[in-house]
């Protein structure tokens, strides 16, 4: 949204306090809006990055892309510019600025060693149809007498706690007497997780 509209406060103050001028400014307000968020929308499209679904449909077309059913907009948006950036000659510096498009960023390793004809990809990429990309950007970039390692890795982090405390408390007080006529009374305190309390009192008279 480039902007919200508000006629009404175009209009003098005075004529800010009639209804009548309150709705006909809020009905023009949604048409205008409309109107904006197109323009906006227009915009954006022209340019890779910042296009939405509709947009980067245009850009696969021309680059004769088909997204499949698991790709997401960010996905489509780094195999597009990848393509789009294509860099003739294919040189070492370029492979570097392809791999920077495709990952949206510096995370990858370049280890060549074209004395023995190899070179090692190692990438970060965590997009759906992004690996698929880059084995299509090696299958047509790499000459054909070079050795190539590729490696995709996703690292994942995991934090958690877990506590654990079970226990079993029990209290028994025993009298023999004739007369058992008193009351008793335990006190004390139970802090737990997960427990079980027996409590009993036998008295025999």
């Amino acid at each position: 949204m480039i902007r919200d509209v508000d006629l009404l406060s175009y209009y003098p103050k005075f004529l800010q306090l009639y209804r009548e001028f309150y709705e006909i400014s809020n009905a023009e307000n949604k048409e205008l809006q409309h109107l904006f968020d197109a323009t906006e929308k227009i915009k954006n499209n022209q340019f890779i990055t910042s296009s939405d679904i509709d947009g980067i449909k245009k850009f696969e077309s021309l680059l004769k892309i088909y997204p499949s059913s698991d790709d997401t907009l960010k996905s489509r948006i780094s195999r597009v510019m990848a393509r789009w950036n294509d860099i003739v000659p294919y040189t070492y510096k370029a492979l570097a600025k392809k791999l920077f498009a495709l990952s949206d960023s510096d995370d990858f390793e370049l280890h060549p060693d074209f004395n023995n004809y190899a070179l090692e990809i190692i990438t970060r990429l965590d997009l759906p149809g992004q690996v698929d990309e880059l084995q299509n950007l090696i299958s047509y970039i790499m000459p054909a007498n070079l050795v190539v390692t590729s490696s995709n890795e996703i690292h994942c982090e995991a934090d958690a706690t877990f506590k654990m405390s079970s226990w079993i408390a029990s209290s028994v007080d025993v009298n023999i007497t004739d007369n058992f006529d008193e009351d008793y009374q335990i006190d004390g305190d139970n802090n737990m997780s997960v427990g079980v309390v027996f409590t009993e009192i036998n008295g025999i008279a």
